[in-house]
């Protein structure tokens, strides 16, 4: 796509390989509820297999711990992550999207940034994220 197309779902699928992940978790890190609900239905709906996360609380070169949706202690290990989908503002420093975009990129996870802030996304992008958009672009594909 050119650049500052609009990308589609389709782009977005081939762009984080999402056909291509086999067993491994698509994971999701967003800590607005409705946005992440969407994003969880919409991977699920493709048959792949979601983790998601409102706060990441630790993150180390073997796995990622954080908080789910109801606020519960889960922790992923990098190496069942395929792809993910990052927003940028997490709810606790010192961790956030662009932070967690250069660790996946080392561990050859393919993410993508959806922050609503267009230059969070950009900084997502340089730390390693493959491509982005912001959250309400996002989310109108996903309706």
């Amino acid at each position: 796509k050119a650049k500052g197309a609009t990308l589609t779902l389709a782009d977005i699928t081939l762009l984080t390989r999402l056909d291509e992940l086999g067993d491994l978790r698509v994971f999701v890190v967003e800590d607005d509820l409705a946005h992440h609900a969407r994003m969880l239905r919409w991977l699920e709906e493709r048959s792949l297999i979601a983790v998601g996360m409102t706060a990441v609380t630790n993150l180390n070169e073997a796995q990622i711990s954080g908080r789910d949706l109801n606020s519960g202690a889960v922790t992923v290990p990098l190496s069942e992550i395929g792809a993910a989908f990052l927003d940028f503002y997490f709810p606790e420093p010192p961790y956030d999207g662009a932070v967690l975009a250069r660790a996946l990129s080392q561990a050859n996870v393919r993410s993508f940034a959806m922050s609503s802030v267009a230059e969070k996304n950009a900084a997502m992008i340089r730390a390693g994220a493959l491509g982005g958009m912001r959250k309400r672009e996002f989310a109108s594909l996903l309706l």
